[in-house]
């Protein structure tokens, strides 16, 4: 019997995969429990329909997620930190800075944003100078964004 997986099914098939299983098994099992339903003209046409918009919604992220790498490339982080007269630092650029800095600046739809965990920074820069910290986009993309970090009392 041919079926289409409405959920994942260990070892036997994922969600919108068209399959040949015995018709025992789809019969007493999987379609009581509504896992699967029969792979009929209508439902195979709802399915294309889904998988097709499915496809439709990945490309345009993949394009956002391309322009936005063009974007975070193009910016430039200037942060002015506050030092005291010994010539200590009170502030540092933490990885909250920089998510607030690339939420203001470049735009995001509401269906994607930046977390924390995709920024690469390994402890809050002090040290005054240009850094450049990595910023992973998904699907393998990562972005540059050029740190430049000054002292002002």
């Amino acid at each position: 019997m041919k079926v289409i997986f409405l959920q994942d099914v260990r070892g036997v098939g994922r969600k919108g995969e068209q399959k040949e299983i015995k018709d025992g098994y789809a019969r007493n099992f999987l379609i009581p429990k509504k896992l699967v339903e029969v792979a009929a003209p209508e439902s195979l046409k709802k399915w294309q329909k889904i998988w097709q918009d499915k496809e439709k919604q990945e490309q345009e992220n993949i394009t956002e997620i391309q322009e936005a790498k063009k974007k975070i490339a193009a910016l430039v982080f200037h942060a002015e930190l506050k030092t005291i007269k010994e010539g200590g630092v009170v502030e540092s650029v933490s990885k909250q800075s920089i998510k607030e800095f690339l939420e203001k600046n470049i735009g995001l739809s509401a269906n994607w944003r930046i977390e924390k965990d995709q920024i690469h920074l390994e402890h809050n820069l002090k040290d005054t100078g240009e850094h450049s910290v990595k910023i992973s986009l998904g699907r393998g993309v990562e972005a540059g964004l050029k740190i430049v970090v000054s002292h002002v009392q």
